[in-house]
């Protein structure tokens, strides 16, 4: 009887675990499909609008001499910054969720003696070996390509915009010193949020995680920043 019992439970808690693995599989499919449709337009949609505004620049009418049309063509390229943000960031979220769940998924395929996600495990050894062994890994991750795109998509339009600005550059006025200013700015303030974003990513892998160049120095400079701006944020608390 005990042993008809706990085969019982066995075969329960088999069952359980099956399906928590296949919701965690749809969910991983999902976020994938997701976060590439998402990527696909954002790239599409910038070179899109920055197609239109040159070819517009350059119209008989040369819109481009007008320091009101070069303006907000600055303005245009610090919004198309401020959406490619929260883009990232939401690709960031949906990213730091597919690690966490892999991470109960690794734990199922121990149980059940799987490999489907665990050969794509992070390995330190692979990371520390020569870069002629066969173990060595020097390419960047999936995460990482879409922080580089992002990075490349934001300079992208504040060169545009500079060039624009730099046409006009005997007609600036005050709106065109602040404005630059800003664009001069953008570039930082992307790779800092890059750098916010890849941390995030890194948090939530199990153990210790190390990394290579650029990461190790720009996380060096981020933590102190993430950390000056999480207590500043806890100074005042609220109730819900």
């Amino acid at each position: 009887m005990d042993n008809a019992h706990s085969t019982l439970d066995s075969d329960a808690n088999l069952k359980v675990l099956l399906a928590e693995y296949n919701a965690i599989e749809r969910m991983h499919a999902h976020y994938d499909v997701l976060n590439m449709s998402m990527t696909a337009i954002i790239t599409a949609g910038v070179f899109t609008i920055w197609s239109i505004v040159v070819q517009s620049a350059f119209q008989p009418h040369a819109p481009i001499n007008n320091p009101l049309f070069v303006n907000s063509v600055s303005v245009l390229a610090l919004l198309l910054f401020a959406v490619l943000s929260v883009w990232i960031r939401y690709v960031t979220v949906h990213r730091c969720i597919v690690i966490r769940k892999l991470s109960r998924s690794h734990e199922i395929e121990k149980q059940l003696q799987m490999r489907q996600n665990l050969i794509f495990r992070y390995d330190p050894e692979r990371f520390r070996a020569p870069i002629t062994s066969d173990k060595a890994r020097r390419r960047p991750g999936g995460h990482t390509l879409e922080l580089l795109l992002y990075l490349a998509l934001s300079i992208f339009g504040v060169i545009i915009a500079f060039l624009f600005q730099w046409h006009i550059q005997l007609r600036w006025t005050l709106k065109s010193y602040i404005l630059i200013a800003f664009l001069g700015i953008t570039p930082l303030f992307a790779i800092l949020w890059m750098t916010f974003c890849k941390l995030d990513a890194i948090v939530q892998m199990e153990g210790e995680v190390e990394v290579g160049l650029p990461w190790n120095l720009l996380f060096s400079i981020a933590e102190p920043i993430n950390k000056s701006l999480r207590r500043l944020a806890n100074l005042w608390p609220r109730s819900v």
